[in-house]
């Protein structure tokens, strides 16, 4: 993916965004009320991602834009790159903008918590049991799925392991040795 239009910009975060109510809603095919014109939630929701990256583009303080061309709006995420002028210690904040936007219609009003929205996510791309990627939030992959999730693939035959997922468990390992998390021996020759 291509970041033209955006070289001016020093920061760029993938930010996730899920409704804090447990309501159900669908931003895929629901429709917003009859005095709204029957429009679709889902175009909607572009157009004030689309007026909110125009207006925080124009900011003195700190000028932001989106980059439309990564919005992914599924049943209950809505995520995009945030690029910014300066470095955006949080994340929530930045899009709070976002947020007063879209509450401009019922719909969204239904759906306030405690005078909250969103809950914000670093979003990331995952195949679901019906092989449709998804985006998720990973703070919501348990610790006990993860281990079990490996331990499966320490079970299958070498020849069962595709190499998507022998990336990943390589991708794991990486991690795990920059964290500390495990120790690395090294032969001596």
């Amino acid at each position: 993916m291509s970041n033209s239009g955006f070289e001016k910009y020093s920061f760029s975060y993938k930010i996730g965004l899920m409704p804090v109510s447990s309501s159900r809603v669908n931003f895929e095919t629901d429709s917003l009320s009859e005095e709204a014109g029957s429009k679709d939630v889902k175009e909607f929701i572009k157009e004030k991602i689309e007026e909110f990256s125009e207006k925080s583009e124009s900011s003195v303080y700190n000028a932001k834009v989106v980059d439309l061309s990564t919005v992914n709006i599924s049943e209950r995420t809505i995520s995009f790159t945030l690029y910014s002028m300066e470095e955006l210690p949080i994340l929530g904040r930045s899009v709070r903008l976002l947020s007063q936007l879209v509450l401009e219609e019922q719909y969204f009003q239904n759906l306030l918590v405690k005078k909250k929205l969103f809950k914000t996510f670093i979003p990331i791309e995952s195949k679901g049991n019906d092989s449709k990627k998804k985006i998720v939030d990973v703070s919501l992959v348990s610790d006990t799925d993860l281990v079990k999730g490996l331990v499966d693939i320490l079970v299958l035959p070498e020849y069962a392991i595709s190499s998507e997922i022998r990336g990943a468990v390589e991708q794991m390992k990486v991690l795990a040795a920059e964290s500390g998390l495990i120790a690395i021996s090294t032969k001596e020759e």
